[in-house]
């Protein structure tokens, strides 16, 4: 494990991290290899989910990486939203704007609704049961990179995950992929190996059980959560497969609940990142990124996959039930 290095570094290091397989979206090599050339191209400007991480996770580091606007950054009687934020149609509030933000380089800046909202966000998370068990920054790993290696056979299947040795973290992506293997890298929010446990703090509009769950699955989390798993046991040899999620409403009332991920998602997280590692591989080595040709399941007249897919429309509910309708008539 390379140890202090900062997410900065951590990002300059080529490897396949749990944040490439991000959305629901990433479904195919050309989706994957799409969301690759725009990844980290968005703007921390005005992210309460970073500052909120930061706050719980690193607040040594609040003051340097978040920047809270206050009304002395802004004009004198700068025009407001109903929220009482600068309101950014007016050219002076954009100029201000602009101003903090160099002055503020590579910092998440927040408004003045979003500091009140991180503080009531803060309030309610360490107020839940056990917070000081779960996120014990005494004796927890926070937000440290963890490198490992897979090395694939001939045919594309995956031999073995294990920890990266210095050789690995040397050589080139490009170097690796010659030999059959992937470097694999990631940041965990938080990691405690004396109690093996994982937790990890999402922030959302809504975290009731079903919608949090849903929002989840569309995210492919259960994959990412997997993927961190198995590479802390790479580089410990002990399993965490216990997996806490602090969530939290970024809209009022900023509600925080404690969820603990069922063992069947993080086995079907686990053949989900298998399943994209082994097709990204592929993609890698023959240089073609297929969209969702890959899933193929018409044959051709000599049993290839013929680049077609059978799609049977008949599995919409309303479709079936108004179809059986219509035969009893």
């Amino acid at each position: 494990m390379i140890q202090n290095i900062n997410f900065e570094s951590y990002l300059k290091i080529k490897g396949i991290s749990p944040s490439q397989f991000k959305s629901s979206d990433i479904e195919t090599p050309l989706h994957w290899l799409n969301n690759l050339e725009n990844e980290f191209k968005g703007s921390k400007y005005t992210d309460l989910g970073d500052a909120i991480h930061v706050k719980i996770l690193q607040p040594e580091l609040f003051e340097n990486e978040v920047y809270l606007i206050t009304d002395k950054d802004l004009p004198l009687n700068y025009k407001k939203t109903i929220s009482g934020d600068p309101n950014m149609v007016d050219a002076a509030n954009k100029q201000a704007f602009a101003e903090i933000s160099m002055r503020n380089l590579d910092k998440t800046l927040l408004l003045p609704s979003q500091t009140i909202a991180l503080t009531k966000m803060e309030q309610n998370i360490k107020s839940l049961k056990n917070f000081d068990k779960i996120i014990d920054l005494s004796r927890g790993i926070v937000e440290y990179s963890l490198f490992a290696v897979a090395e694939f056979d001939n045919s594309g299947d995956i031999l073995y995950i294990q920890k990266a040795q210095s050789i690995h973290l040397e050589a080139t992506f490009e170097e690796l992929l010659d030999n059959n293997i992937l470097r694999l890298k990631t940041r965990p929010d938080y990691f405690d190996l004396q109690f093996c446990f994982n937790s990890d703090l999402k922030s959302s509009n809504n975290i009731s059980p079903q919608k949090f769950s849903m929002t989840l699955g569309d995210m492919g989390y259960n994959a990412q959560l997997a993927f961190g798993v198995d590479l802390i046991h790479a580089e410990y040899n002990i399993m965490c497969d216990t997996c806490y999620i602090l969530a939290v409403e970024n809209k009022p009332p900023y509600s925080a609940v404690r969820y603990v991920l069922v063992e069947d998602a993080i086995n079907a997280g686990r053949i989900d990142y298998y399943n994209k590692l082994k097709w990204i591989f592929n993609a890698l080595k023959t240089k073609t990124f297929l969209g969702y040709e890959i899933y193929s399941d018409v044959l051709d007249s000599e049993g290839n996959p013929s680049g077609a897919i059978w799609l049977d429309c008949t599995k919409n509910y309303y479709y079936k039930h108004n179809l059986q309708n219509l035969n009893k008539k």
